[in-house]
């Protein structure tokens, strides 16, 4: 039997990438989607790109199947190579394609450009300033948009199982194309079943939904601004800096405000609620478990992403500084995972975290190798710190769990010795962690209460970066004056 015809190219790609002819490799720039453009050094006349395409088919992909020694094509010539760097960006930009109705469809489809005019500069340079956009799509649209790519693509599947070479090596049997066979046969009529079921719990999540929605709604805008306490003055440079707080579990909006508006007065600088707006603590507790065990986007992480996001591609800000506590935790360390892919080093080296009592179960960084870990602890990111004292459930649950191994061993054979220097060790928690034998959860109650602050704990004072904010310290240095050019 013949092996199947393979598919066509994208009615998108132009009559220059059709078989045996080769572009120039292809630099994909940020934008709304993923758009391939051509570097922008290359400057050569779509002429001047024909005439070296037969030499740079031959470099990139090789001599073809069935050339003559000349080169010339034989009687089965194989098709060229089409190579893209695809820089990482999100491409579910629908959004604000509807948002913006001005951005052109091409910006949401791989569309190769071998000259760039200043127009299209122009559209790249207004695409960059999309990405990257939200922290991912609600799940149902996720499966949804699995489901249309499934049905677009279907016909595909008859080469799935059945091998497009000839059966000569490897041998797999019959038994084994039998037996595979026969896991279909027995997985579409529990698919079935299973969606009968779903079905007649329709009712139960509209509910739920339902439910969500009013909460949601009754709770108000799921960002709130701090205002200080006292009359005092903000510190030098503070809007050069910008600083958010998630809240944790159980946390109606005003009691998040209250917290805003003592850390604003703390540290001398204003304070934003990304509010981790409340369902009552025992859906709370299972959304924790979904955010934490099985990795959902929920529309707290989605709507408190966008402004954390505008935040750092600001280049008014110099610094970023991100607080959670509790569930907060949960939401900071999901938020550290997609920035990690969203931006580069440059843009993270302003970012801070700080978390209190973090009910997460990791905080990642990303390093050149593992060398020098001991050195380097927190990564990418300017500085990660996390606070918890160890007769708190919460942290218990989180990342005290999660602790490097031998660490809670050492704990509990040493008892809380005062370290001259940290200890370092390898762990799923990225920075430096404060323990403390205090109990207590509540974040301005247990931890920041004056007078009995974990921040006022003298290896704390010695070796927290977040400590020395504490009364407007730690301030940024000025900008240097731009010299008139001569």
């Amino acid at each position: 039997m013949p092996a199947p015809a393979p598919p066509t190219p994208p009615d998108a790609l132009p009559p220059l990438l059709d078989p045996g002819q080769q572009a120039d490799a292809l630099t994909t720039e940020p934008a709304g989607g993923a758009v391939a453009y051509a570097s922008p050094t290359v400057t050569r006349s779509t002429a001047d790109v024909l005439a070296a395409a037969a030499a740079d088919n031959a470099a990139a992909c090789g001599p073809e199947p069935g050339a003559g020694p000349d080169g010339a094509p034989g009687a089965n010539p194989a098709p060229a190579c089409l190579m893209l760097d695809v820089v990482n960006t999100h491409a579910h930009r629908r959004k604000e394609k509807r948002r913006r109705t001005a951005t052109p469809e091409s910006e949401y489809e791989y569309v190769p450009v071998l000259a760039q005019t200043d127009a299209e500069l122009a559209q790249k340079a207004e695409a960059r300033a999309l990405l990257p956009g939200s922290f991912r799509l609600a799940p149902i649209k996720l499966v949804f948009q699995d489901l249309g790519t499934f049905a677009r693509h279907a016909s595909l599947l008859r080469v799935v199982q059945r091998p497009q070479l000839p059966y000569r090596w490897p041998q797999p049997g019959w038994g084994s194309t039998l037996g595979s066979w026969a896991m279909v046969g027995a997985s579409v009529p529990l698919t079935l079943l299973a969606a009968a079921g779903a079905a007649a719990c329709l009712p139960a999540i509209a509910g739920l939904y339902a439910f969500a929605w009013a909460a949601e709604a009754v709770q108000g805008a799921p960002v709130r601004q701090s205002r200080r306490l006292d009359d005092g003055a903000d510190v030098p440079g503070a809007e050069r800096e910008k600083w958010f707080f998630v809240n944790g579990i159980s946390t109606p909006p005003n009691a998040a405000q209250i917290s805003v508006d003592f850390l604003h007065t703390l540290t001398g600088r204003p304070v934003t609620a990304l509010l981790n707006r409340t369902l009552g603590v025992w859906f709370d507790l299972w959304e924790c478990l979904l955010q934490r065990d099985l990795h959902q986007a929920t529309k707290d992480i989605r709507d408190g992403y966008r402004p954390l996001v505008e935040a750092i591609k600001n280049p008014a800000y110099d610094r970023i500084v991100l607080i959670g506590h509790s569930q907060g935790g949960i939401i900071v360390s999901a938020w550290a995972d997609q920035l990690l892919a969203d931006f580069g080093e440059t843009e993270l080296r302003k970012v801070e975290v700080y978390t209190f009592a973090s009910a997460a179960n990791h905080f990642s960084r990303a390093g050149r190798s593992m060398a020098g870990l001991e050195e380097d602890t927190s990564g990418p990111w300017a500085h990660v710190e996390h606070f918890a004292n160890w007769q708190d459930f919460v942290a218990q649950f989180g990342v005290l769990s999660h602790l490097p191994p031998g660490a809670t061993a050492q704990l509990g054979a040493q008892g809380f010795r005062r370290d001259d220097e940290p200890r370092a060790m390898y762990g799923q928690f990225a920075g430096r962690i404060f323990v403390r034998p205090n109990s207590g959860h509540n974040l301005l109650m247990h931890y920041l209460y004056p007078g009995q602050s974990i921040l006022d704990d003298p290896v704390v004072k010695a070796h927290s970066n977040f400590a020395k904010y504490v009364g407007g310290g730690n301030l940024l240095a000025p900008k240097k004056a731009a010299t008139a050019p001569h």
